[in-house]
């Protein structure tokens, strides 16, 4: 498993967001503790991919993420982006600080 915790300054808050995804970064763990809701794994691009904290619909925060040379997922944000009120605002890395732990779970 791997948990990511991402800290976002909009405005003049901040808020922390956790993402807890399988080792490969392909699905989303069940726990009450991880606010991922969505993976999207062709944001725009195929150098991108992102994760989605929230309902698209609604108030929400989208973090985008390297793809490396192989085009495998990578865990460097590039950028981040906050839907708000209807509106799409960007978040540049400087504004974003982020850090991965990685947890091996034992196989009994």
């Amino acid at each position: 498993m791997v948990t990511i915790k991402i800290e976002i300054a909009f405005g003049r808050e901040k808020h922390n967001l956790t993402a807890m995804l399988s080792d490969d970064l392909s699905e989303i763990i069940k726990d009450k503790r991880n606010d991922a809701t969505i993976i999207d794994d062709d944001f725009g691009e195929q150098k991108k991919w992102s994760i989605v904290f929230g309902d698209l619909d609604e108030d929400h925060y989208s973090v985008i993420f390297k793809r490396n040379d192989a085009f495998e997922k990578t865990t460097d944000v590039l950028c981040a982006y906050v839907g708000h009120k209807g509106a799409l605002y960007e978040i540049d890395e400087s504004s974003i600080k982020y850090g991965i732990l990685k947890k091996q779970i034992k196989e009994l």
